[in-house]
């Protein structure tokens, strides 16, 4: 299977020092003290990006008139978790050929709520920031995979629990 992939940065060796620093939390360093590294997983997780056009509409109350600016924003949509970041600068994606079918999650979102996701970030960013209520349209919506190493500390077998940590193998994170 062939998919279309940011380029993995963080090796395997790295993605397991973080893991083991406990992510730069203090929960997961309280948990993860004392366990040691059993298994790393590569593995891929679709996201969307939505890319949309904001037509900013001129105030019936204000007497200035306002350019015809057109802004385009693009929004980076989460297809396991359904979370969603604005996107600055898109990286460079490649493709990645004869991956393993069993390393790719597919989005389980539907289009409709990635549209809804998207629609409702653009709206509350726009809205803070230049106020009104603006046109919002969505031009397309492109999907791709983000690698993750997978660090399990413990055995991985059948009806046990097993504590884990999902690190950003492209080298960018989300939220920080």
């Amino acid at each position: 299977m062939d998919i279309r992939a940011l380029p993995i940065k963080i090796t395997k060796d790295k993605a397991i020092d973080i893991a083991k620093s406990g992510k730069n939390s203090l929960i997961s360093k309280l948990i993860l003290k004392n366990k040691d590294t059993h298994e790393v997983r590569l593995h891929y997780i679709e996201f969307k990006i939505v890319t949309l056009k904001i037509h900013k509409n001129k105030s019936i109350f204000m007497k200035k008139k306002h350019s015809n600016n057109i802004n385009e924003l693009k929004i980076l949509v989460n297809g396991s978790t359904g979370a969603g970041s604005i996107v600055q600068e898109l990286p460079v994606c490649e493709m990645v050929k004869n991956i393993d079918c069993n390393i790719v999650q597919y989005s389980d979102k539907d289009e409709r709520r990635v549209r809804a996701k998207a629609n409702k970030m653009a709206m509350r960013l726009t809205h803070r920031f230049m106020g009104g209520i603006p046109e919002i349209e969505i031009v397309k919506i492109e999907s791709i995979f983000r690698p993750y190493w997978v660090v399990f500390f413990g055995k991985v077998e059948l009806n046990t629990r097993v504590s884990y940590l999902p690190i950003e193998a492209d080298g960018f994170v989300i939220g920080m």
